[in-house]
């Protein structure tokens, strides 16, 4: 790899990105200022031990994220309340509530995290009163050739496999009727006089 392949793969690299952000916000921090270098190597084992499954780290992360908003919350909150003018408090209260709004979508998203919801996989029944057009099928890409060449069979209906030597059944025989009705010829229908040729 040559040095421009390897300035392309850093300046791409989310890890490498991650540790150059980190990096000026934490020697606002620490007195001792971290290197990028050991926070590129830190951040590498992170992401593996993330790769191979061990999401302690994300969650702890979450969880920790959730009680600094919440303390965020709380301080601009109290501050709202020793404003003297009512636009000095509406900054804080706001402020505060985003915060407060923040901490909620974290801790959702750690539960999420930690009980996946359950995918329900439903076949779909297509109803309309109308003209409507609907594709069920997963097409591995929108140039499938399957997408045009299964519109044009036609499949057998399920129930008539099941039972092929079956009769099929119409609802039952009729009852005769006695009434014996005259039908009467359709009368002459006028029609103008002058005809289009």
């Amino acid at each position: 790899m040559d040095m421009e392949e390897h300035l392309a793969h850093m300046a791409t690299s989310p890890i490498v990105n991650a540790a150059a952000t980190i990096l000026p916000w934490s020697k606002a921090i620490y007195s001792e200022p971290n290197t990028i270098v050991g926070l590129i190597g830190e951040l590498s084992n992170s992401t593996a031990r993330m790769a191979d499954g061990d999401m302690k780290a994300a969650e702890a992360m979450m969880f920790n994220q959730a009680q600094v908003l919440q303390m965020i919350f709380t301080n601009l909150a109290t501050r709202a309340v020793n404003q003297q003018y009512l636009s000095q408090m509406q900054t804080f209260l706001n402020l505060g509530l985003k915060a407060q709004a923040q901490c909620r979508a974290t801790l959702e998203a750690l539960a999420e995290m930690k009980n996946p919801r359950q995918v329900a996989f439903v076949k779909q029944a297509n109803i309309a009163g109308g003209n409507q057009q609907v594709n069920n099928a997963v097409l591995s890409s929108p140039f499938d050739p399957r997408s045009r060449a299964e519109e044009n069979e036609s499949r057998p209906n399920k129930l008539l496999l099941e039972r092929t030597n079956a009769a099929v059944d119409i609802g039952g025989t009729g009852t005769a009727s006695c009434t014996n009705t005259q039908l009467e010829t359709v009368a002459k229908i006028d029609r103008a006089e002058n005809k289009k040729r």
